[in-house]
């Protein structure tokens, strides 16, 4: 199959994750907003790029879908799904057309850098998070060392209790509240902790 590219796009709902093989290949992940990566230098101006696309290539009986992707130097900044191959084509040379317009592209621009700076910020809390969780069970390894009594006087400064859960299971349970990085933690985690929660219920 060799290497591709995932687009990933959002049409009336459903989340669709497009594949490619006519940028760098590098199994890198777009969503909108995002700079793609080329084999070469990205080409200049207003770029359309048509992929067929199926939720289900092992299914015969599943519908081809056709996928136009719109680039802007390089940007990946709007996408559409057409039902057959021609449609595609005439959909594409109306995107490229629509968006010739500075005013539009601007806009464009504007709106997906201020969601990827909300995204950073996002992340960067986490990743604050998830470092001071680290910090936390070194500081909880050396005073165990020590004896219970050093333990037992760290656990009010500590965000978490690692003598009663491992400090993956508190990371796991951090990223579970971002919705950002749920579908990134393991489902083993997520089960374990919707069924912490029903015995809680019950008690």
């Amino acid at each position: 199959m060799g290497m591709f590219d995932t687009f990933h796009i959002q049409d009336q709902g459903r989340h669709l994750a497009v594949q490619s093989k006519q940028f760098a290949c590098m199994l890198g992940d777009y969503r909108l907003g995002d700079f793609v990566e080329y084999e070469t230098t990205a080409p200049r101006g207003v770029q359309t790029y048509i992929e067929d696309y199926k939720h289900d290539w092992s299914d015969p009986t599943c519908p081809t879908e056709w996928i136009v992707l719109l680039l802007i130097e390089g940007c990946f900044l709007d996408a559409y799904v057409a039902s057959d191959e021609a449609e595609a084509r005439n959909v594409a040379e109306v995107m490229a057309k629509l968006w010739q317009s500075p005013e539009r592209q601007a806009e464009a621009f504007q709106r997906n850098a201020r969601a990827h700076f909300q995204t950073l910020r996002t992340q960067k809390r986490a990743l604050d998070r998830v470092s001071g969780l680290l910090r936390d069970f070194v500081k909880w390894q050396e005073r165990e060392a020590q004896g219970e009594e050093a333990v037992t006087r760290l656990l009010g400064f500590m965000r978490h209790d690692f003598s009663k859960e491992t400090w993956d299971w508190a990371i796991a349970q951090l990223l579970l509240e971002l919705p950002e990085y749920r579908e990134w933690v393991p489902a083993g985690y997520g089960v374990g902790f919707e069924k912490r929660n029903e015995s809680k219920e019950e008690n």
